[in-house]
């Protein structure tokens, strides 16, 4: 039941929302079964720590070989240059069982780019071979006191459960992947298997059934399908929410194989026999929807996300009958453990020498895609918010999110070469359009913070224009991204939420939320006129799939297919809600709009390539060479009264 809820939830994520929530229903399970074989071993007096290991061993690197292996091949042959030196991180972390850390680091479970991480879900895994390090070695230690064991584990669970709680909404990702955030989803299964095993506690559900069982099992089963269908990917997780499907779990274990749940549903042949390949399909499923979501988009249709998750069960199958029974049957040698070590420590070597440059994917060696790499690559730290010194006294304060990046090099180009230009300076953050109030959904806080501080310092004597500046689409109930994002996860990852909600419900257009965001705007603005500043408003920059190099690469044949880009009207269209509402703003507070349209799409067309080059480095964020050179919408507005004036007498 659990992988079917993760494997539904990644293939076809609207009918089982909460889907993700079977990785927890494992934990539990798998807390469950180790300690349950470890406490008999040690109540039999012939628990070994070695032999433990090795069952570990031939229990989880068969498969995970055999798929680290595959996924590799797949990977090198269909991610581009980048891509594939980020996939070696993941493989060396996979390899090593730190995913978790890699994952924490890099981004959140649920971000636009998961589905672009062949290796992403083995962050599970890594979580449960890091507590099964050092839980043989505490059940040794504390087997003596049998009857405190469970009060050991029940207090370690409560502690790391309180972790969870104080970190999911002040570092949600943390508290997603750090391994003392979920190491009390394991302790449940071992609360249970301590407090089971050598005692009869379930005496009632030995011989016969009762109405108690029964509605254990029921009450379990009922938890469990109400956590894959009303928990999301909203939710601050794990949390509180993660209660459910572990309590849900901990009542079906509770309940006994013979609760009519259990007997007539978990036991029927069909859930028993996806039982057995839960682990190779888990891992295979992952990969293979990924490299669909690569090479033909995220949002593939029905029938090519139905054949890839069939193909992933068939190499389950395959993988299970021949390859993980034959390794862990006891005619395979006492060396197949340190040859299964030895092999993947090679993926150890290769994932570094990948992240290194010093394996390239197949386009990687293409001469064609040169060009699209080197837009895909133009990431300068230079080119993003750096400050400007003037001539004149006074300066601009930009407040925007990552798409201040986009003019940065015309900016400087212009105040540096013009005698009476004001000086420059960048606030804000990147994610976080500059409206009060509100924050981001995947980084809860963080706009808040930087908001308040670039409007406290929009205030300060010097600063004589403020420009607010931002991509504008992170109210969009639809995502602008439609080969890179699920609506889901546009949500989770890019919208926006009130500061005061503790829902984190995203604001989408014309709800209150949206409308009480917009007269915070109001307000803002108007305090800054009051103060005596000119306001600068800055629509939308042109933005789409169209512009974005990394979808101008034939992935099957790694030869380029350059977009020409768009139709200007299509790019009103899209953002005229949001066009309308800066207007609107504008209008009632005195602000200047500004176009970057006019600059980006001349003769009503909004190109994607100039000079035969790529002119974004991605679906909307702009190469420096371009804006040097050809977008001069914020020319004015670095340029003092006095020089304006005589510029325009001159000319």
């Amino acid at each position: 039941m659990a992988i079917v809820s993760v494997v539904v939830f990644h293939g076809f994520p609207a009918l089982a929302p909460g889907g993700f929530v079977g990785v927890d229903v494992f934990f539990v399970i798998s807390g469950f079964l180790i300690t349950q074989n470890i406490l008999t071993d040690l109540t039999n007096k012939n628990f070994c720590l070695l032999s433990f290991y090795d069952r570990r061993i031939r229990r989880i690197f068969p498969a995970l070989v055999l798929t680290l292996a595959i996924g590799s091949f797949l990977s090198w042959l269909f991610l581009l240059p980048t891509e594939f030196a980020k996939f070696g991180t993941q493989l060396t972390a996979g390899a090593g069982f730190f995913s978790n850390f890699t994952s924490w680091k890099d981004a959140g479970y649920f971000d636009l780019n998961a589905q672009s991480k062949p290796l992403l879900h083995l962050w599970s895994l890594s979580i449960e071979e890091q507590f099964y390090i050092f839980l043989p070695l505490l059940l040794m230690v504390t087997c003596r006191l049998s009857r405190r064991l469970t009060l050991i584990l029940l207090s370690l669970a409560l502690v790391s459960f309180s972790v969870n709680i104080f970190f999911v909404h002040s570092n949600p990702v943390a508290a997603f992947y750090s391994p003392v955030t979920r190491m009390w989803e394991l302790l449940i299964g071992s609360i249970a298997a301590s407090a089971m095993v050598g005692r009869n506690v379930s005496r009632f559900t030995a011989e016969k059934q009762n109405f108690l069982v029964a509605a254990l099992s029921v009450i379990g089963l009922a938890l469990a399908l109400n956590s894959f269908v009303f928990i999301s990917e909203a939710d601050s997780f794990p949390g509180f929410v993660a209660l459910a499907p572990t309590a849900a779990t901990l009542l079906l274990i509770v309940a006994g194989p013979r609760a009519i749940v259990n007997r007539l549903v978990l036991a029927n042949p069909i859930f028993a026999f996806i039982g057995r390949i839960s682990y190779p399909l888990y891992l295979w499923h992952w990969v293979l929807l990924s490299m669909l979501s690569i090479v033909n988009g995220i949002n593939s249709n029905y029938a090519l996300r139905i054949a890839t998750l069939l193909l992933a069960s068939v190499l389950a199958w395959v993988t299970y009958e021949f390859v993980e029974k034959p390794i862990r049957s006891r005619q395979w040698t006492s060396a197949s453990a340190p040859s299964l070590a030895l092999a993947l420590s090679v993926f150890l070597v290769i994932g570094f020498a990948i992240q290194r440059g010093q394996i390239s994917s197949r386009s990687g060696m293409s001469v064609d895609l040169k060009p699209i790499f080197s837009a895909i690559n133009d990431w300068r730290p230079e080119d993003y918010s750096t400050d400007v010194k003037g001539n004149s006294s006074g300066r601009v304060l930009i407040i925007g999110d990552s798409f201040t990046g986009n003019y940065v090099t015309r900016i400087a180009s212009v105040v540096k070469s013009h005698t009476n230009s004001l000086s420059v300076s960048y606030a804000g953050t990147a994610g976080c359009p500059p409206i009060p109030n509100l924050n981001r959904i995947a980084y809860p806080g963080d706009c808040v913070k930087a908001n308040d501080a670039a409007f406290l310092e929009a205030m300060e004597p010097d600063v004589k224009r403020v420009v607010l500046l931002s991509a504008w689409h992170y109210f969009y109930p639809l995502r602008k991204r439609h080969r890179q994002a699920t609506k889901a996860s546009f949500e989770h990852d890019v919208m926006m939420y009130s500061k005061d909600d503790p829902h984190r419900t995203p604001i989408s257009f014309g709800s209150t939320a949206y409308r009480k965001a917009f007269s915070d705007l109001r307000g803002e603005i108007a305090a800054l006129r009051k103060a005596g500043k000119e306001v600068y408003i800055v629509l939308p920059t042109p933005m789409s799939d169209s512009f974005d190099p990394s979808l101008m690469v034939d992935r099957l044949s790694a030869k380029p297919i350059l977009s020409t880009g768009i139709p200007k009207s299509q790019y009103y269209a899209s953002f005229q809600p949001m066009i309308d509402e800066l207007t609107a703003v504008a209008h009632s507070t005195g602000a200047e709009l500004l176009d970057p349209a006019e600059d980006l799409c001349r003769n009503d067309f909004c190109s994607a390539v100039y000079d035969g080059k790529p002119i974004y480095k991605d679906f909307g964020h702009i190469r420096p060479f371009f804006t040097r050179n050809n977008v001069t919408v914020f020319d004015h507005v670095v340029l003092d009264q006095g020089q304006r004036t005589n510029e325009a007498h001159q000319r």
